[in-house]
């Protein structure tokens, strides 16, 4: 016997009583046809009711694919990447009641930083207050060090289920600083016709 309840379906949730109130119920009737071995007799028939609760899984959230911030100087300021995550679900419509919780931000560990890039503060993703679908990325690099670095990203429903993983890479562009010297005095005395 084998049943296939339908996509998103269930009949209780995780922290509801066992059993629900109202499961799936099946009805198995069987019978002998009135058919052995020995004289005819009445059909027999047995009757027997299963009821099966279907619990609710916490399916994963999603977002939009994101794309790599674009790249900025060396010496920059802080940035702030506005909708950098967009359209962050919860799950399925079943889900409703779960929002976006945070997101999590962790270097890649299989790419190494290029140059000599480093942060003052690490790359992190907030859920933007005023629009719970989009994440808000922020981050701020050493001074006169460019190179780029991979980070992977994964928002995190409010029942902790996460997203899949996305890749992003940040890109610190070098310029070109003016040279700097020190003068040993800033006089000098020389004799006429020397």
């Amino acid at each position: 016997l084998t049943y296939q309840p339908p996509a998103e379906f269930f009949t209780r949730l995780p922290t509801d009583p066992s059993p629900s109130s109202s499961p799936v119920t099946l009805t198995i009737v069987t019978s002998d046809l009135g058919q052995f071995t020995g004289p005819p007799s009445p059909t027999e028939t047995d009757t027997d009711i299963i009821e099966i609760d279907i619990e609710s899984v916490n399916d994963d959230p999603t977002i939009d694919p994101i794309t790599d911030p674009a790249p900025i100087f060396e010496d920059a300021a802080a940035q702030t990447v506005n909708d950098f995550v967009t359209n962050a679900s919860p799950g399925p419509a079943n889900e409703s009641f779960q929002t976006i919780a945070s997101y999590v931000v962790i270097e890649d560990p299989a790419v190494a930083r290029t140059s000599n890039l480093d942060f003052v503060t690490l790359p992190t993703v907030t859920v933007d207050p005023g629009d719970p679908t989009k994440g808000i990325l922020t981050y701020e690099v050493v001074g006169d060090r460019n190179g780029t670095a991979s980070f992977i990203l994964q928002a995190v429903d409010s029942d902790g289920a996460r997203s899949a993983p996305q890749s992003f890479v940040i890109s610190v562009v070098a310029v070109n600083d003016e040279p700097v010297f020190t003068l040993a005095s800033s006089s000098a005395n020389s004799d006429e016709d020397a």
